[in-house]
């Protein structure tokens, strides 16, 4: 699920995710770096180059066995190809999937984290995609948003934010792209630059990973 930079098609993956209020497919994230330390208390996942959730009736990972437990007992629906299965995620409900396996290293590197999501009516406010949050403190909360019906995706007082108000009940390509090299934040919207900011790394080493909360 962590990648660099803009590795997406627009092509439907092979399974994806709903959440109510949002719904999500197939959901990756893959980074390039690793930084030269790593301190933390809790199990770390080492040398991961991507990791994807398919949501196919289950939370599992396909890469790594970073699988999901479910909170809140999200149902699944028809997925964006018509076959398979994609999770229904309700905020109101609480309901989301948490990776508690292991910590996903995302601090100092480059990364890219991308979904499919089919937002049902959204009024404003926050959804969230994914998040991993250390505290909240400045580049020690990841997260990756719907904020006022736009993308959203920052590390606490160092976000970036879409200029595209998102449609309803539509499938939807999303990505949230943090470059090292250049030090840029940006969000994708279908394969299309939708904003940019100049912005130092995420910097949190232990944290939860959620899909459909942050």
């Amino acid at each position: 699920m962590l990648a660099r930079h803009s590795v997406w098609d627009i092509e439907p993956p092979q399974r994806l995710s709903v959440w109510d209020t949002e719904t999500f497919r197939p959901l990756s994230v893959w980074h390039t770096e690793s930084p030269s330390k790593l301190t933390t208390t809790t199990t770390t996942a080492a040398s991961i180059a991507t990791a994807f959730w398919s949501f196919d009736n289950n939370a599992l990972e396909l890469y790594n066995g970073l699988d999901g437990t479910l909170f809140g007992l999200p149902s699944y629906t028809t997925s964006l190809l018509g076959y398979g299965a994609a999770i229904s995620l309700t905020q109101s409900l609480t309901q989301y999937v948490a990776i508690t396996s292991a910590i996903i290293p995302l601090n100092l590197r480059s990364f890219t984290i991308e979904a499919w999501i089919y937002p049902i009516g959204f009024t404003g406010g926050e959804y969230g995609i994914f998040g991993q949050c250390q505290s909240t403190s400045t580049n020690l909360c990841l997260h990756f948003t719907s904020r006022n019906d736009k993308l959203y995706c920052g590390f606490y007082g160092n976000d970036v934010q879409g200029v595209t108000t998102l449609t309803m009940n539509v499938w939807t390509h999303v990505a949230c792209v943090y470059d090292s090299a250049s030090q840029m934040q940006e969000v994708w919207l279908n394969g299309v630059l939708d904003g940019s900011h100049s912005a130092s790394p995420y910097e949190g080493l232990w944290g939860t990973t959620t899909i459909g909360a942050t």
